[in-house]
Protein backbone atom coordinates (compact mmCIF):
# COMPACT_ATOMS: atom_id res chain seq x y z
CA UNK A 1 0.00 0.00 0.00
CA UNK A 2 3.00 2.41 0.66
CA UNK A 3 4.24 2.19 -3.13
CA UNK A 4 0.14 2.91 -3.91
CA UNK A 5 0.13 5.81 -1.57
CA UNK A 6 3.70 7.49 -3.19
CA UNK A 7 1.87 7.09 -6.62
CA UNK A 8 4.21 4.33 -7.75
CA UNK A 9 1.19 1.86 -8.84
CA UNK A 10 3.10 -0.01 -10.93
CA UNK A 11 5.85 -1.05 -8.79
CA UNK A 12 2.62 -1.77 -5.91
CA UNK A 13 1.30 -4.12 -8.87
CA UNK A 14 4.67 -5.57 -9.84
CA UNK A 15 5.45 -6.16 -6.17
CA UNK A 16 1.71 -7.66 -5.20
CA UNK A 17 1.56 -9.98 -8.41
CA UNK A 18 5.29 -11.75 -7.44
CA UNK A 19 3.74 -12.31 -3.57
CA UNK A 20 0.60 -13.74 -5.39
CA UNK A 21 2.24 -16.51 -7.02
CA UNK A 22 4.26 -16.90 -4.05
CA UNK A 23 1.21 -17.14 -1.75
CA UNK A 24 -0.70 -19.65 -3.97
CA UNK A 25 2.23 -21.43 -4.30
CA UNK A 26 2.79 -21.53 -0.40
CA UNK A 27 -0.91 -21.98 0.76
CA UNK A 28 -2.69 -22.97 -2.13
CA UNK A 29 -5.83 -20.85 -3.35
CA UNK A 30 -8.01 -20.48 -0.70
CA UNK A 31 -6.30 -19.18 1.92
CA UNK A 32 -6.84 -15.67 4.07
CA UNK A 33 -3.35 -13.79 2.90
CA UNK A 34 -3.65 -14.95 -0.90
CA UNK A 35 -7.34 -13.45 -0.54
CA UNK A 36 -5.73 -10.27 0.81
CA UNK A 37 -3.37 -9.96 -1.73
CA UNK A 38 -5.68 -10.39 -4.28
CA UNK A 39 -8.16 -7.79 -2.74
CA UNK A 40 -4.75 -5.30 -2.24
CA UNK A 41 -3.63 -6.05 -6.39
CA UNK A 42 -7.48 -5.79 -7.31
CA UNK A 43 -7.64 -2.58 -5.93
CA UNK A 44 -4.44 -1.51 -7.88
CA UNK A 45 -6.13 -2.95 -11.26
CA UNK A 46 -8.93 -1.18 -10.78
CA UNK A 47 -7.30 2.08 -11.42
CA UNK A 48 -5.51 1.32 -14.41
CA UNK A 49 -7.13 1.93 -17.36
CA UNK A 50 -8.08 -1.30 -19.49
CA UNK A 51 -7.27 -3.19 -16.54
CA UNK A 52 -10.84 -3.74 -15.07
CA UNK A 53 -12.05 -6.86 -16.09
CA UNK A 54 -8.86 -7.97 -14.18
CA UNK A 55 -9.52 -6.02 -11.27
CA UNK A 56 -12.95 -7.60 -11.25
CA UNK A 57 -11.59 -11.19 -11.21
CA UNK A 58 -9.16 -10.59 -8.31
CA UNK A 59 -11.74 -8.75 -6.35
CA UNK A 60 -14.28 -11.45 -6.87
CA UNK A 61 -11.56 -14.15 -5.74
CA UNK A 62 -10.98 -12.68 -2.28
CA UNK A 63 -14.51 -12.28 -1.99
CA UNK A 64 -14.93 -15.96 -2.49
CA UNK A 65 -12.52 -17.13 -0.36
CA UNK A 66 -13.07 -14.50 2.71
CA UNK A 67 -17.01 -15.99 2.27
CA UNK A 68 -16.09 -19.45 2.59
CA UNK A 69 -13.62 -18.73 5.43
CA UNK A 70 -14.95 -16.26 7.51
CA UNK A 71 -18.63 -16.12 6.44
CA UNK A 72 -20.93 -13.41 5.44
CA UNK A 73 -20.72 -10.80 8.33
CA UNK A 74 -17.01 -10.19 8.52
CA UNK A 75 -15.43 -7.15 8.38
CA UNK A 76 -13.23 -8.16 5.64
CA UNK A 77 -16.15 -9.78 3.72
CA UNK A 78 -17.64 -6.22 4.12
CA UNK A 79 -14.46 -4.67 2.55
CA UNK A 80 -14.30 -7.18 -0.37
CA UNK A 81 -18.05 -6.29 -0.98
CA UNK A 82 -17.49 -2.86 -0.89
CA UNK A 83 -14.01 -3.26 -3.02
CA UNK A 84 -16.34 -4.65 -6.10
CA UNK A 85 -19.53 -2.42 -5.41
CA UNK A 86 -16.79 0.71 -6.06
CA UNK A 87 -15.73 -1.28 -9.02
CA UNK A 88 -18.64 -1.50 -10.29
CA UNK A 89 -19.31 2.35 -10.72
CA UNK A 90 -16.39 2.32 -12.61
CA UNK A 91 -17.98 -0.25 -15.27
Amino acid sequence: LCYKSLGRVKVARETWETCLVLQKKCFGDKHLDVASTENNLGTIYSTLPNEKFRAKELLKASLETRLSLLGKDHPMVTSSMNNLAVLSLSL
